[in-house]
């Protein structure tokens, strides 16, 4: 399934859009990405906005992404509330409230023609920006009637029809609703540009090193190595998997092992680095990655390690949840050079592939 991120923090407008594209796309959040800001709206236009907020979102997460902006457009109001829908009654964007001011300044109007506009801004994995419209024509009750739907639902009645949008149930409002129309047009050229270009993997590279000292444990891929050294660390100094999640947050522009678990949080004090590995999953799972596979090579003078390697690949696996075989582990000397070579310290090289 491919997964996709819509710049909005609003469910209703998911939920939808979900059911709009169907069982091919997973729509998620920037919250479900790891952003919890806000995205700016600050233009006056539908177009401008909606490239405001993916042309944010994209800077932040550095994925392909898309964002809509939606207006109810009154001809008896000169086209308000227009790009301002959201927020016609005030900054807190009260749907009770912009339908209440809506009701009073349409209170003597008897022109009640009206339409619905949404522009969806789409920015691909080259940064090159795709605009799509729908829109529907109708008209503006006297009342609010129905409780399904948000926004201005409840007062919108498309032309040709018996029922407000709030009426209806989504299969019903679907095929025929602004947004229905320009996620159709949108959904048209993700599967045009899906069939012409395979999606291409996520790269992520992990370096990470310690200290060795005498009367220390040392602990790589999850296993306790025999030695009379071990590396010193906050944690337990599990170098290969600190290098595997720094590749692996990497790989989906996530920051680093010290943003997610900062080496001056008691939290993190002698932790196992398994359970370090295991939030890494979290995180890059809750973005809509999977891993693909890994590399890493273990530069470590002594002990030698080539026969616990198989060990360490069959937990790593299990904690990332992918076969064995896209795990590879290699270990090597520095030929006594550096300070590897005079068994002063280990350094890990790891490099990740995640699908989206």
């Amino acid at each position: 399934m491919n997964k996709i991120i819509f710049a909005t923090a609003n469910k209703h407008k998911i939920a939808e859009i979900q059911a709009l594209l169907g069982d091919s796309y997973l729509v998620l959040s920037p919250a479900d990405s790891g952003f919890d800001g806000e995205i700016p709206e600050n233009q006056n236009t539908l177009e401008g906005n909606a490239l405001e907020k993916a042309e944010y979102i994209y800077s932040v997460l550095h994925q392909p992404c898309f964002a809509d902006d939606t207006g109810l457009e009154v001809e008896a109001l000169d086209g308000a509330p227009g790009v301002f829908s959201a927020r016609y009654a005030g900054d807190n964007k009260s749907d009770k409230a912009n339908i209440q001011k809506l009701l009073d300044e349409m209170r003597d109007k008897t022109n009640r023609k009206a339409r619905f506009r949404c522009v969806i801004a789409f920015i691909d994995d080259r940064e090159i920006e795709h605009l799509f419209e729908g829109r529907v024509d109708g008209e503006i009750l006297y009342e609010p009637v129905g409780d399904k739907g948000f926004g201005y639902d409840p007062v919108f009645r498309p032309n040709g029809s018996r029922l407000s949008f709030a009426q209806m149930s989504m299969e019903e409002k679907n095929p025929i609703s602004h947004r229905g129309k320009a996620v159709r047009k949108f959904a048209e050229y993700l599967k045009s540009q899906s069939a012409k270009t395979p999606q291409m993997p996520r790269i992520g590279f992990g370096y990470d090193v310690h200290a060795l000292a005498e009367g220390r444990e040392l602990w790589l891929g999850g296993i306790k190595i025999e030695h009379n050294k071990g590396c010193i660390a906050h944690s337990d100094g599990d170098v290969l998997i600190h290098a595997l999640c720094d590749a692996l947050l990497g790989a989906a522009a996530l920051g680093d092992i010290g943003t997610h678990f900062p080496d001056n949080d008691q939290e993190f004090k002698n932790i196992d680095s398994k359970i370090l590995l295991r939030r890494t999953m979290q995180i890059i799972q809750k973005a809509g990655y999977a891993v693909n596979n890994i590399d890493a090579t273990v530069c470590l003078e002594k002990p030698k390690i080539r026969t616990r390697i198989d060990e360490m690949r069959q937990i790593l696996a299990q904690i990332m949840e992918i076969p064995i075989d896209r795990v590879s582990i290699k270990a090597t000397t520095s030929e006594k050079l550096g300070f590897v070579g005079r068994e002063e310290g280990v350094a890990v090289y790891a490099v990740a592939t995640l699908d989206f």
